[in-house]
């Protein structure tokens, strides 16, 4: 499939784009979706979706903030639709990773984890910090796909990282 894709998008930003931000926008749908099999057909039908458009921006910057929506806007739909949560892989059990201080824990574990703790803040800081930390999206690309200023993508950024950090010693006082 990602052949023809890139047979159709030869010569093309779009075909650049395919290349460098495949696994990017896999991570950014995953996040949202919690299911890898629903993540790829997403990234692949936004894919197509964009590849099929003719009136898409060409200059990279534009491109990436103009599939990201899309693909974001997919996401939402995906998770209204079938009216999920986002809950951990199953197959990626196996896979662990190390935290700060040298202890494992499985993959499951730490984004189960990182979830909660994005749950319990607002859904806009919650989002913001997963497009930047995760997806890693500059601050100006944020803004363009969620057709907000860029001053209030850093706002939301601080904030929620202040409210990480708040609920974090909270717990290490108790």
């Amino acid at each position: 499939m990602l052949g023809t894709l890139r047979k159709r998008l030869s010569g093309d930003a779009l075909e650049l784009f395919v290349r460098e931000q495949t696994d990017n926008m896999f991570r950014f749908a995953f996040f949202r979706t919690g299911d890898r099999s629903t993540a790829e057909d997403i990234v692949q039908d936004t894919l197509l979706s964009v590849c099929r458009q003719g009136n898409r921006p060409t200059e990279p910057e534009k491109l990436k903030s103009y599939v990201f929506k899309a693909l974001s806007n997919r996401c939402s739909d995906a998770v209204r639709k079938h009216n999920t949560t986002t809950e951990p892989l199953t197959f990626r059990m196996a896979e662990t990773v190390e935290d700060k201080d040298g202890n494992e824990r499985s993959a499951v574990e730490e984004y189960t984890r990182i979830e909660r703790v994005l749950g319990e803040i607002p859904y806009e800081q919650a989002e913001t910090i997963r497009m930047h930390i995760i997806d890693r999206l500059k601050f100006t690309e944020i803004a363009d796909i969620t057709e907000t200023p860029v001053t209030t993508v850093k706002s939301r950024f601080k904030y929620g990282i202040e409210n990480i950090k708040k609920r974090i010693n909270t717990r290490k006082n108790n």
